[in-house]
């Protein structure tokens, strides 16, 4: 099934981009670790 290999690289790919975001956003704004639910 194409359909379902696009939506699984689609939710990757998201994934991945959610998590540099956050690790930029981390690295670049020094704040305290408060658990593992980022604030948007």
């Amino acid at each position: 099934m194409c359909s379902v290999r696009r939506l699984v690289a689609t939710n990757l790919t998201t994934v991945v981009t959610t998590y540099l975001n956050t690790l930029v956003t981390n690295t670049h704004l020094p704040l305290p670790k408060t658990g593992v639910e980022p604030r948007v």
